[in-house]
C-alpha cells in the first residue's frame, strides 16, 4: 500500500522535526471529514500547490502550523478573501522520533 510522507523540519531549531503520513484509507477518512474534492492520487500534487500558493502568495494563503503540548500538530491551509479566512485543508502532524531527530542532525 502507497502512503505519503511529508516531514516539516528548522534551520533554526534542528531539534524541530514533524511528520504527515498518511495512506489511502488514511486519506478517505481525511476526504471525507473535510470534504476534500481531490482523490488520493492527486493529494501530493495538492499540498505542493498550496505549499507553493503560500509562498507566492502569502497576503491571501497561510499555512499555520498549530502544535500541542503532546506530540500532535496540525498544518492548516487557509485563504484570505478579504472579507473572511476560509480553511482549505488540514494535516495532521506529529512529532518526530528522537531517533529519526538524531539521524537527520547528523
Amino acid at each position: 500500500m502507497q502512503s505519503i510522507r511529508v516531514e516539516l523540519s528548522s534551520e533554526a531549531d534542528l531539534f524541530f522535526h514533524y511528520m504527515h503520513v498518511i495512506d489511502e484509507a488514511g486519506f478517505l477518512a481525511i476526504q471525507e471529514q473535510q470534504k476534500l474534492m481531490v482523490e488520493f492520487a492527486d493529494y501530493p500534487n495538492v499540498l505542493i500547490r498550496m505549499l507553493n500558493n503560500c509562498i507566492k502568495e502569502p497576503h491571501s494563503h497561510l499555512a499555520v502550523f498549530v502544535m500541542k503540548q503532546d506530540v500532535d500538530a496540525r498544518l492548516d491551509f487557509i485563504q484570505n478573501m478579504e472579507y473572511k479566512f476560509v480553511e482549505l485543508m488540514s494535516c495532521h502532524f506529529i512529532r518526530s522520533p528522537k531517533e529519526i531527530v538524531q539521524h537527520q542532525i547528523t
